[in-house]
């Protein structure tokens, strides 16, 4: 059975990874958001895949941790804005650390297909990081269910039918993810967000 690693920021992935423990077979994991202990179990234990958000600093120092100790480990990084894991960029991220990249709020179905293909696949996110437009759409589409992005109008806009406490839960997300990366937006009555000229 091939180990993953998890280490987490926030309790909603620790309980999105116990959805993921019943719907991926072969895997089994260990989970932690304490520093000391993720560096404490990589030591002890061989992981086929670690995941780490590095939205927190403790994160990011836990990739640094990695990359000294086993630079070809295979690694997942999660964040909730387009802060690249690697300062030397893509090519260096994917071909020298072995990263592939997701974005929070945590997208099940993603990290499912990247843990299973890891190997067979690039990352969705290369080269992309300096313009948040370039993937919005695939942003939206996979991350928020309930919000559609239309790149003619440059309006991300909620779908009908959708309780108001969901649709406000996930518009608090999207602005959060446009705030990280300045881009300023409107908000409306009917919580469309109209996307807006950088100045």
């Amino acid at each position: 059975m091939k180990k993953i690693l998890f280490f987490y920021y926030n309790q909603n992935d620790c309980n999105d990874l116990n959805i993921l423990k019943t719907v991926l077979d072969g895997f089994s994991f260990d989970a932690t958001n304490v520093l000391n202990e993720a560096k404490e179990m990589y030591v002890n234990e061989e992981y086929h895949i670690v995941v780490v958000d590095f939205t927190q600093e403790v994160g990011k120092e836990l990739l640094q941790f990695i990359a000294q100790t086993s630079p070809n480990q295979r690694i997942i990084t999660m964040s909730n804005n387009l802060e690249c894991s690697a300062l030397q960029g893509c090519e260096f991220c994917m071909h020298t650390l072995k990263r592939k990249r997701i974005f929070k709020p945590l997208n099940l179905k993603e990290l499912t297909h990247t843990i299973k293909n890891y190997d067979n696949m690039i990352c969705n996110y290369m080269h992309k990081f300096n313009n948040i437009i370039q993937i919005l759409d695939d942003l939206i589409k996979s991350t928020y269910n309930h919000f559609l992005y239309n790149k003619d109008s440059q309006k991300i806009v909620p779908k009908e039918s959708y309780a108001e406490s969901l649709i406000v839960e996930e518009l608090i997300h999207i602005t959060e993810l446009l705030q990280n990366n300045q881009i300023p937006y409107t908000v409306d009555e009917n919580y469309t967000i109209q996307l807006l000229p950088k100045q």
